[in-house]
């Protein structure tokens, strides 16, 4: 039981740092301004309701214009969710009506009209089971426990921990321990081999989650060892998928302020990244500004 109870603790300190290593780059996909001051959340704020949500919208209330978390009962015609059925989400008390007359402004996360979360669920229970596996194989590898020798053993002991610290594979057994030269060692079925596949796992698991929430992964030295076309094809992929957001994200801005008067705007802050990505690793300019119609910033401004 308490072998049991360690794993289940290490895998959710893992699973944990991949959480929070998710809402920490997930609002910087996207960034708001001329957010109306007491209307709507901070544009970080704002980015994790969409994230955790799916969808929030604009309400007319006896405050005047306020954004907030929703629930969508009814569809429409077409088998999708319908803007006027949207209905607040009560958080901390509302002190306020609704006005009914007004249908209120949905917007939605991503064209798909489906929570991002489950998905992202499955990252953080995925990466954070390779993590624990990663930190117990790169433990038992760099430690070989040695339970009992004698000083006439000592040039023996010696001999085998440089063996394994120059990165020999440890012996497997199903069961028990074994001897050498009556030196009594754990049982063990982890190899380097084992150690850099889990690595390699997790690196193609994390490239993907990149991609799921529109963050380059903009390591140049790993890049810069693949061709251009290994590159580019994949930073356009999450390219695509950021900018259809934004598409979303940009025409519920534009009905917001015809509505009320505001002057949202929003930009794809990780757009630019990409585009320095691409030309740090294989000297290929790639405007994205030019499929952008309000332009991209060029760099992440923090």
């Amino acid at each position: 039981m308490a072998k049991k109870r360690k794993y289940e603790e290490a895998f959710n300190d893992s699973a944990n740092t991949i959480y929070h290593m998710i809402y920490n780059l997930a609002p910087s996909v996207f960034r708001w301004s001329g957010i109306p001051e007491n209307r709507m959340p901070a544009s970080e704020v704002f980015e994790r309701m969409l994230l955790r949500d799916k969808c929030v919208a604009a309400f007319n209330t006896t405050v005047g214009l306020q954004v907030l978390s929703c629930t969508i009962p009814g569809v429409n015609q077409w088998g999708e969710p319908a803007e006027g059925a949207a209905v607040p989400i009560s958080k901390g008390g509302i002190i306020f009506e609704v006005d009914r007359s007004i249908m209120p402004i949905v917007l939605w996360d991503q064209p798909s009209h489906k929570s991002i979360m489950p998905t992202l669920e499955w990252y953080i229970e995925t990466l954070g089971k390779l993590r624990q596996a990663i930190d117990s194989c790169t433990r038992w590898l760099k430690t070989p426990i040695i339970f009992q020798g004698g000083e006439e053993q000592a040039e023996l002991i010696y001999s085998l921990v440089q063996r394994i610290e120059a990165g020999y594979p440890a012996i497997a057994l199903q069961n028990g321990s074994f001897s050498v030269g009556q030196i009594e060692f754990t049982p063990t079925n982890v190899s380097p081999a084992i150690l850099d596949a889990l690595h390699m796992s997790y690196e193609r698991i994390e490239a993907k989650l990149f991609e799921e929430i529109g963050v380059p992964d903009y390591n140049t030295q790993k890049m810069a060892q693949q061709t251009s076309t290994e590159v580019i094809l994949p930073m356009l992929a999450v390219a695509l998928k950021t900018m259809s957001r934004l598409a979303m994200r940009r025409e519920w801005a534009d009905k917001v302020n015809a509505t009320y008067g505001t002057n949202l705007s929003v930009q794809a802050l990780s757009l630019g990244l990409i585009e320095q990505s691409i030309f740090s690793s294989t000297g290929h300019i790639v405007n994205l500004q030019d499929l952008n119609r309000n332009g991209i910033p060029d760099k992440l401004e923090v």
